[in-house]
C-alpha cells in the first residue's frame, strides 16, 4: 500500500504554459523591456569604458586605463549574457526535462 502510494505521489509532471496564468503576456513585456534596459546600460558602459581607455592612455594614466579596459570587458560580457539569456534558459530547462 505504501509503495503504491510513493508511485503515484513520484508521477509528478510539469509543462510550462506561457497562457496558463493571467498576466503572463504582461510579464514577458517587463522581462522583454529589463533586457532592452540591461543592453542599453551595457552599451553606455561601454562607451564610458572607451572613454577612460582613451583619456588614460593619452594622459598617462595607467591606473584608469586599466579601469576603462576592465569597464569595456565588463560591459561586452553583460551584453553577452543579457542577449544569451534565452538560450541558457532554454538549454537547462530542456537538460533539466530530459532527466529521469
Amino acid at each position: 500500500m505504501f509503495s503504491r502510494a510513493l508511485v503515484v505521489l513520484a508521477d509528478v509532471a510539469i509543462k510550462p504554459n506561457p497562457n496558463g496564468l493571467p498576466g503572463a503576456g504582461s510579464l514577458q513585456k517587463l522581462i522583454d523591456g529589463l533586457a532592452f534596459f540591461a543592453l542599453l546600460a551595457c552599451a553606455a558602459g561601454l562607451l564610458l569604458g572607451a572613454a577612460l581607455y582613451a583619456f588614460g592612455s593619452r594622459s598617462s594614466n595607467f591606473s584608469q586605463a586599466a579601469n576603462g579596459r576592465s569597464m569595456m570587458l565588463y560591459a561586452a560580457v553583460g551584453a553577452f549574457v543579457a542577449g544569451a539569456a534565452p538560450a541558457i534558459i532554454n538549454f537547462f530547462q530542456q537538460a533539466g526535462g530530459a532527466v529521469k
